[in-house]
């Protein structure tokens, strides 16, 4: 499957500030579907890195994520639930800085403590971009959070809402479905009691909307 550094704000786009703690459980039980949601698998740590929130730069640890095919237009700006497969990313994937990465967000057991074989929480993507268009702007520990090889596409995270709890799910290839309602009712609320502390949801807003490895 595919799979803190002080330069990255100046890296982002004037588009795509972030606000943290801007969204709520209603706010997404307003915006997701009635039916069932699309989710994508992918490996750990790449899936909870995409929830996890570094103060010490404003924005996502990982703020993009990386494949080899280009978002669907029907879900730009859309909920897509993100489910962390049972595998974790083999020990070749977990360069040192990938490994100093999670060791700031997760701990030093993040490799054990980081749940598998289920859906973590809801992102929503702007428009995808070449990755040769973006690679050049980005920290490294950005680099190191996904495949930035020529010729695939980056997806720029602008929401993530974790789920209070891990929902146990089998994943599988590709595009596939879950219900909506499940995910939207174990969102967790907004959190600012830590600072320091990945948010329980985040924002980015006005991200650029028209448009397995980490």
């Amino acid at each position: 499957m595919e799979q803190n550094d002080s330069n990255k704000v100046g890296a982002l786009p004037s588009d795509r500030a972030v606000v943290n703690g801007a969204a709520s459980v209603s706010a997404l039980r307003a915006s997701v579907p009635s039916s069932d949601m699309p989710v994508i698998s992918m490996w750990q740590p790449y899936a909870s890195l995409l929830f996890a929130w570094d103060s010490s730069v404003g924005d996502f640890a990982k703020a993009f994520e990386t494949r080899r095919f280009r978002l669907p237009e029907r879900l730009i700006g859309k909920p897509i639930a993100i489910h962390a497969t049972q595998r974790f990313a083999p020990d070749s994937a977990i360069t040192p800085m990938l490994h100093d990465l999670c060791y700031d967000m997760f701990g030093c057991a993040y490799n054990h403590s980081l749940p598998r074989g289920a859906i973590i929480g809801v992102v929503e993507f702007a428009r995808a971009r070449r990755t040769e268009d973006e690679r050049a702007h980005q920290p490294e520990s950005e680099i190191a959070a996904g495949d930035w090889g020529d010729g695939r596409w980056a997806w720029p995270v602008m929401r993530a809402d974790l789920l209070r709890e891990p929902i146990q799910a089998k994943g599988k290839q590709g595009w596939w479905r879950f219900p909506a309602q499940a995910m939207s009712a174990g969102t967790a609320e907004t959190s600012q009691e830590a600072q320091g502390q990945s948010p329980a949801s985040a924002v980015r807003q006005d991200a650029p909307n028209g448009g397995q490895h980490g």
